[in-house]
């Protein structure tokens, strides 16, 4: 219930421009409303703000590199979730919390190896696997999954769909939610109806 109506209290923040966006973007991809949204908020909250970051360590001499989870959870709606790869980047492949089965060992290893050569290098980069630097032109990033490997502007449609939203700084925060909106109605106006139904259907039973 939360969800639709942290969205529809962002919509009312935005110039109507990117309202329009926001909109497209729900029209990408098959799959229920709800699912749209939560992916909305993972690309304006985590992904995208990740990439902007990375953009702008790129352009001022930095070097940055990024991966894209895309190995899933064996529970149910959980997907590439989250958390899910924990069990992998620290080597416990039976805490099956987020992974819901053993975490797949080659895959643990991949990102063991990369972690370890950041950490003593600088550089993910391994000789099965090398990892080019992220850059606002190429924007190379590691598809960590089954299989792994480098891969150019992954989603890049959705980037270039929501980057303009970022600017919002769109959070998470239930404080000061405006409940007048089209969610709320439609929710309020299917519990009368039903309301509504039960009192007909009462009324003809005992009358």
């Amino acid at each position: 219930m939360g969800m639709p109506i942290q969205y529809e209290n962002k919509l009312l923040r935005m110039k109507p421009e990117d309202r329009r966006r926001a909109r497209r973007y729900m029209k990408m991809g098959a799959g229920r409303k709800i699912w749209k949204i939560s992916a909305f908020f993972t690309e304006v909250m985590f992904r995208l703000p990740a990439v902007r970051q990375a953009e702008e360590h790129s352009r001022n001499g930095g070097k940055a590199f990024m991966y894209y989870w895309t190995k899933p959870s064996a529970l149910p709606y959980l997907g590439a979730c989250h958390a899910v790869e924990l069990a992998y980047v620290f080597g416990n492949e039976s805490d099956t919390i987020y992974t819901g089965e053993p975490a797949d060992p080659v895959l643990a290893r991949q990102v063991q190896d990369q972690w370890v050569r950041f950490a003593e290098t600088g550089d993910p980069g391994t000789e099965k696997l090398p990892r080019p630097a992220y850059d606002p032109e190429n924007r190379w990033t590691m598809m960590l999954g089954d299989p792994s490997g480098a891969e150019k502007d992954p989603l890049a449609e959705q980037r270039g769909l929501l980057d303009p939203i970022l600017d919002y700084r769109l959070n998470a925060s239930y404080a000061n939610l405006n409940y007048n909106v089209p969610f709320v109605w439609k929710a309020a106006g299917a519990v009368l109806a039903g309301l509504a139904l039960t009192a007909l259907i009462l009324w003809l039973i005992f009358h």
